[in-house]
């Protein structure tokens, strides 16, 4: 396995993962945006290095976990660049090996170095797995989010998290 930054070139294997997991219609409530506007984002986090790294194994990308500035994300408020928010996606059939794990320990250091403050992140509260996965790095329970009905008609409501970073 390979762990690195995201590139350009890895936008086709980036688009398929994003689809494949929201396929599986219980983590994803929307699917991909078109791979232009992703393409666009893909230039400015290779050119501005921000955290984004994915997981390569027989030369397909698996995995990928990022940490975009809040102000990239939509936040509003005072020194929001220094918070990142974290996503993440593991091909369904690559979960359980370690790959997530690696993947953020990557990206809780980069995310440093960054000159983020925070990671903020939202979990459905029907993922148990990955709250604790995310807990057993640090990260720390903020409340409820929003609800979130998948094109299934399953309503799930998801759970803020937080981690400092020192």
């Amino acid at each position: 396995m390979e762990i690195r930054r995201i590139k350009y070139s890895d936008l086709s294997g980036f688009v398929n993962l994003w689809q494949g997991v929201f396929k599986e219609g219980k983590y994803l409530s929307t699917p991909p945006p078109p791979a232009g506007g992703i393409g666009a984002v893909l230039q400015k986090v290779e050119v501005h290095k921000i955290p984004q790294f994915v997981a390569i194994v027989e030369n397909e990308l698996v995995a990928s976990a990022e940490a975009f500035p809040g102000d990239m994300c939509g936040l509003k408020g005072d020194n929001t660049s220094q918070i990142g928010v974290v996503g993440a996606h593991v091909r369904q059939s690559m979960r359980g090996q370690g790959i997530g794990r690696s993947l953020l320990k990557i990206l809780i250091a980069d995310s440093k170095r960054y000159g983020y403050s925070k990671l903020i992140l939202e979990v459905y509260e029907s993922n148990k797995p990955a709250k604790k996965f995310y807990e057993s790095f640090g990260f720390i329970d903020n409340g409820f989010g929003r609800d979130v009905i998948f094109p299934s008609g399953l309503k799930v409501r998801s759970e803020r998290m937080y981690l400092l970073l020192g």
